[in-house]
């Protein structure tokens, strides 16, 4: 495992990723609040002078230094405190492995258009949902506000993780390159560059047994290396099957008026019958 000397560290995190971490602010958050991982080893020349961090240490840092230093509620800087943190963290990792997320129509203003379709990208994605473990510890006057709130803070934080992960391995592939530097200025991904994050998946044919013994056709479900697109802002969407899910809605603004719940739940019903078919068809194929 590759690992790095602590001003190596913070180097990399501000002429890589633009990324500027006091280095009292830093050991703070490793021996103080414990949010950041602590080095491999501790020698006593200073805590974590000469220590081997690893790598993935980047990546918690500046996610830290994302969330805190992050503007919410009409530009009003929250402080978030160590067990917010953690609370962020947990979340996103869920995130990462849940499939869960909430669609929701975008406002509508102005007079209706017959027959006249939302656009996809309007349909707007949740992905912390209003009775999630922690949300106690968030500002709001209630569970969708405090929800709401840990929810653009997840959106940053693995944004920003995967914005450094995404330089990371850039910048390992272009190192053989002789002044790649120079002659790919725009390689690596600056964490003030905003991103969309694409979290694939898919489900694939898996013969099951049934209480009787019997073969009956089934599906599994399978996650894919996230991805990094480009954006006007950061955000986070989920593609199964190599198909963006907001796509799955075709709302037109006729059905502006039903509830939210009726139209995900239709929206599942027209989901999982495509899925259907897409397993039973590449079944047919084994």
């Amino acid at each position: 495992m590759t690992t790095l000397s602590l001003d190596a560290l913070l180097s990399w995190l501000d002429d890589r990723v633009d990324v500027q971490i006091p280095k009292d602010t830093f050991k703070g958050w490793v021996f103080k609040e414990r949010i950041v991982r602590r080095p491999a080893s501790n020698n006593k020349g200073g805590r974590g002078c000469k220590s081997g961090w690893p790598e993935e240490t980047l990546e918690q840092a500046a996610a830290v230094f994302a969330v805190r230093g992050n503007r919410m509620n009409g530009g009003k800087s929250i402080r978030l405190s160590k067990t917010m943190i953690e609370a962020i963290d947990r979340a996103a990792s869920w995130v990462y492995q849940s499939g869960y997320a909430q669609y929701t129509l975008p406002r509508i203003v102005g007079p209706l258009l017959q027959h006249r379709q939302i656009p996809y990208e309007d349909i707007q994605v949740k992905f912390i949902p209003e009775n999630f473990e922690g949300l106690d510890q968030f500002p709001g006057k209630n569970n969708t506000t405090k929800s709401d709130l840990l929810n653009s803070l997840v959106i940053k934080w693995i944004t920003t993780l995967e914005k450094v992960r995404f330089s990371r391995e850039m910048e390992k592939k272009l190192a053989p390159i002789e002044g790649w530097e120079r002659r790919f200025p725009n390689a690596l991904w600056s964490v003030k560059k905003p991103a969309c994050v694409i979290l694939s998946s898919w489900w694939e044919p898996l013969e099951a047994i049934n209480h009787k013994g019997e073969p009956v056709p089934g599906r599994q479900y399978k996650l894919g290396p996230p991805m990094l697109a480009q954006s006007t802002c950061d955000k986070i969407v989920r593609w199964e099957n190599n198909v963006d899910t907001r796509k799955l809605f075709k709302i037109s603004y006729d059905d502006s008026k039903a509830r939210a719940e009726e139209l995900y739940t239709n929206w599942k019903e027209r989901y999982f019958r495509r899925l259907d078919q897409y397993v039973q068809d590449a079944s047919g194929k084994m």
